[in-house]
């Protein structure tokens, strides 16, 4: 299939409904996210920010409605060809082993390794130039467990980047950071999606 650098992908929603037991989060939702948006899902704590996310990513089905990509139900993808099409950032981040910086962003090539599972120096290209996007260069060789929470969340981000999908779903990438750091998320990613062109969602 076609690189993801080549591919322009459009999300879709239909109709979608979101529960929490008894209670509705959302109801009746239809939207298209096309390539070159920036689109930000604003609420309050509870107010199901995560689960849309989920959902849209295709981890999560909604009580009712569908979700496409590119045409294509998203529960209909095989796994490793979704994961070049749509990266996900999750709201939290656990670090049970020690890691570098560096090795935590090239994880997220996983879907573009061969037969033997070897990194290539693309890979490892694109790992620095995500690393160099969000001026965490000086931090690659660092245990990501010394690291505090807004470079935490700045090093999750390049892992994202890094996947280089052409949708991008970001579950409150400006938490921990200080303001301008999140100016500097914000005008990033408006960049990546306005010149790739790509789809950024974020909350």
């Amino acid at each position: 299939m076609t690189s993801a650098r080549m591919v322009v992908s459009t999300l879709a929603a239909y109709e979608i409904a979101l529960d929490a037991g008894e209670r509705v989060l959302l109801a009746d939702f239809t939207q298209t996210f096309g390539a070159g948006e920036l689109w930000c899902v604003a609420g309050p704590n509870g107010a199901g920010k995560t689960t849309l996310l989920s959902t849209l990513a295709g981890l999560v089905p909604p009580a009712r409605g569908r979700v496409a990509l590119n045409g294509v139900p998203i529960g209909d993808w095989r796994p490793g060809e979704l994961a070049k099409r749509r990266a996900l950032m999750p709201q939290n981040m656990h670090d049970a082993f020690s890691a570098t910086v560096f090795d935590i962003v090239l994880l997220n090539r996983f879907p573009y390794l061969g037969g033997w599972g070897w990194e290539t120096e693309r890979d490892r290209a694109a790992a620095h130039a995500a690393l160099d996007a969000l001026a965490l260069a000086q931090l690659a060789a660092r245990d990501v467990r010394s690291l505090s929470g807004g470079e935490r969340q700045r090093v999750a981000l390049a892992a994202a980047l890094c996947q280089d999908a052409p949708l991008l779903l970001l579950d409150e990438p400006l938490a921990h950071l200080d303001l301008r750091h999140q100016i500097d998320c914000l005008t990033l990613l408006a960049h990546w999606a306005r010149e790739s062109p790509r789809t950024v969602i974020f909350s």
